[in-house]
C-alpha cells in the first residue's frame, strides 16, 4: 500500500505522531505508516497489539476512503450504550 499523494501521507503520518488526536484517528494512522513500511497486517498487529483481522479492515477502510477512513464507526454496541445512557435521565 501507498499514499495517493504527499499531502495525504504527510497528514496520515502527522496523524500518527500526534499527542492531541483522537486515539483511534492515531491508532488506525499508525496501522497504515507500518503498512507504508512494508509490514504485514500479521506483524502491524504483533506490533500494536490487535488482531490481524482489525488491521486488515482498517487497512481496506483507507484504501477506500483515505484519511477520513481512519475514524472510528458508530457501531452497535455504543448506539446501544448512548441510547440507553440517553433515556435513563
Amino acid at each position: 500500500m501507498e499514499a495517493q499523494d504527499e499531502g495525504e501521507e504527510r497528514q496520515v503520518r502527522k496523524l500518527a505522531a500526534s499527542h492531541h488526536a483522537p486515539a483511534d484517528w492515531k491508532f488506525y494512522a499508525k496501522m497504515v505508516v507500518e503498512s507504508w513500511a512494508g509490514k504485514t497486517p500479521q506483524e502491524i498487529a504483533t506490533t500494536l497489539s490487535c488482531h490481524p483481522r482489525t488491521v486488515r479492515i482498517h487497512l481496506t477502510r483507507f484504501t477506500v476512503e483515505g484519511v477520513n477512513g481512519l475514524g472510528m464507526r458508530e457501531g452497535i454496541v455504543n448506539l446501544v450504550i448512548r441510547t440507553k445512557h440517553c433515556s435513563d435521565h
